[in-house]
């Protein structure tokens, strides 16, 4: 967080730029002034990292006042902002950060805070546009607030989606052709293979993607750089599922969105689909678990019921919500579900159930 003093004898310019820089959560605005002497004397306690000033004052200079602070507390940084050019020079010579001409523009005040933030080591991402890969609930790739992104063609789309399931390793040409073109005659699916690759390639940079995002090197082997992917962020959540702040513990609802690639029917990705799959369930009674210990009733039953319709053969989905309805004496509904699993199995498995469910709705 970034300490901020702006000091302007105008009340209407001060506001202003308060307004301003509001859009930046980083910065912490910690003092306005219209009196510079004022605001040199308690500087010293604020403790800010950044000042700033206007130079034409009646009370006194910013040059001036600008000179006291940095003999007092030369670690802080003073950028001026004013309608007058002349000054700029002057302005440097006592190594202010930067120098802000009335009215500032949002452009060139977003320029100024990335000048301090690098001086001051920060790294902070501002206004930068999110990619985002999304593979439950069916496959998207998008910047934050803008529309997918559209492909040339479903064979091109298969291969990017391959390349994304095997990110991990350095996948051969054969390896793509049998899986992609299994049928297909050699000579003429390796051209279907470099066309797809020089599309994807083609595709990406159309839609604003650089290297650092998305690249594919020699080997195709694709690498994931600065991009938002759910995959990613439900492996991470997961695995700390109980100790999960509220914020977390939705970030990891919203990526339990549906099934991995729902809608997709190629014959590779059964194997994953039925690996996150599982792990779905396997997070879904993890997060009604903790939900049950906060007393967070209604949550728990909303996740529990949604992975239950999905598949209503899982005991431990079963037995936990049986368990939660007996726990409000909701007999009614625990039965309900009760029913509900012993007809899947005697449907899908023609088994009878469990004899631990027996047990739990008889108790």
């Amino acid at each position: 967080m970034l300490k901020a003093v702006l000091i302007d004898d105008e009340r209407l310019a001060l506001k202003g730029l308060e307004h301003m820089l509001k859009k930046y959560e980083i910065i912490q605005i910690a003092g306005m002034y219209t009196n510079p002497i004022q605001a040199i004397k308690e500087i010293g306690v604020i403790k800010p990292d950044v000042v700033f000033l206007d130079i034409e004052m009646p009370q006194l200079r910013g040059i001036d006042a600008a000179s006291a602070i940095l003999e007092a507390y030369s670690d802080l940084d003073i950028v001026f902002v004013t309608a007058y050019n002349q000054y700029a020079i002057e302005a440097f010579e006592i190594n202010a950060l930067d120098y802000l001409l009335k009215p500032v523009s949002d452009e060139r005040l977003e320029k100024s805070i990335k000048r301090i933030l690098a001086r001051k080591n920060i790294k902070y991402k501002i206004n930068e546009k999110q990619l985002h890969i999304r593979f439950f609930g069916g496959f998207q790739m998008f910047w934050e607030d803008h529309d997918c992104i559209k492909w040339r063609a479903e064979k091109t789309k298969e291969l990017f989606l391959y390349l994304v399931q095997n990110r991990s390793r350095s996948i051969s040409k054969y390896e793509l052709l049998d899986q992609l073109w299994p049928d297909d005659d050699p000579s003429k699916s390796v051209k279907q293979l470099y066309n797809g690759i020089y599309y994807i390639r083609k595709n990406l940079k159309s839609y604003g993607i650089e290297r650092k995002h998305v690249s594919i090197d020699s080997k195709y082997k694709l690498t994931l750089g600065d991009v938002i992917f759910d995959i990613e962020q439900f492996d991470a959540l997961r695995e700390k599922i109980d100790n999960l702040d509220i914020n977390n513990t939705k970030k990891l609802i919203e990526c339990m969105t549906g099934e991995y690639l729902n809608g997709y029917y190629y014959s590779w990705i059964e194997l994953e689909r039925i690996k996150y799959n599982r792990l779905l369930e396997f997070a879904a009674l993890g997060l009604s678990k903790k939900f049950i210990r906060d007393n967070e009733l209604k949550e728990a039953e909303e996740i529990l019921l949604k992975y239950f319709e999905k598949n209503k053969s899982n005991e431990e989905i079963v037995s936990t919500l049986i368990q939660l309805y007996k726990k409000q004496n909701l007999f009614s509904n625990a039965q309900r579900i009760y029913n509900l699993y012993k007809k899947s199995m005697m449907e899908d498995f023609t088994l009878e159930p469990s004899k631990e469910i027996e047990r739990l709705i008889r108790k």
